[in-house]
């Protein structure tokens, strides 16, 4: 997470994070008819499970921090599969975007 304004970096969350194992033992993502259109048959991917805790992850370190409302920048990739997974885990976190 990055402070444009400031060019500074916030916080950062990945897979390889002490926390996200501590994550991933518990059931990660909601029941297939709560996901969103965006993930929906594509849930049972390990990386897009992976993507989705990372989000997860990202949202709980926000908060923590007073964060609350974000601005997502995909970066030119298409919104779908794990771009779409982790934007999701993060507002099933509790982000605002």
């Amino acid at each position: 997470m990055i402070d444009d304004t400031r060019s500074h970096t916030l916080l950062t969350a990945s897979s390889r994070d002490p926390e996200y194992a501590d994550l991933a033992k518990k059931p990660a993502m909601p029941k297939a008819e709560e996901l969103p259109a965006s993930i929906k048959g594509i849930a049972e991917n390990a990386k897009v499970k992976q993507a989705w805790l990372v989000g997860q992850l990202i949202a709980k370190r926000a908060k923590a921090q007073g964060i609350a409302k974000v601005v997502f920048d995909r970066g030119g990739y298409i919104y779908h599969g794990r771009v779409a997974a982790l934007a999701e885990g993060a507002r099933n976190g509790g982000l605002d975007f």
